[in-house]
């Protein structure tokens, strides 16, 4: 394990000297990436920009995505709601679980805040 401590160092080390961008990836024997419970995307389900959590989010403008979504994908096992209006108010739709809508319908670019329901 140490061994591959100093490997990993001495890349790093020779990337920034080399003038390389090195992305953090975390790797471990046990998962240590979790999957979010929702994905939003402004295009088709696994393309263009998208956005992910797994809480409750009252105002999408606040992280850039309001009025974006065009495909939803739930995941673990919960049923989220997807609002027009910001605050979880206006029209809505429910999604999940384990499910991706690649057409939201009527809600296509409108929705403002989403949360999970029981």
């Amino acid at each position: 394990m140490l061994t591959k401590k100093f490997t990993v160092l001495a890349v790093l080390i020779a990337s920034s000297i080399a003038g390389f961008a090195i992305h953090h990836t975390t790797v471990s024997a046990e998962s240590s990436q979790t999957v979010q419970d929702v994905t939003l995307w402004d295009d088709q389900i696994g393309k263009g920009a998208s956005f992910d959590t797994s809480k409750a989010v009252a105002d999408l403008s606040k992280f850039g995505f309001n009025n974006k979504a065009s495909a939803i994908q739930v995941n673990n096992g919960q049923k989220w709601r997807f609002y027009a209006g910001k605050n979880f108010t206006g029209e809505y739709i429910d999604v999940g679980p384990d499910e991706a809508v690649g057409n939201i319908g009527r809600l296509n670019n409108r929705i403002s805040s989403l949360k999970a329901i029981r």
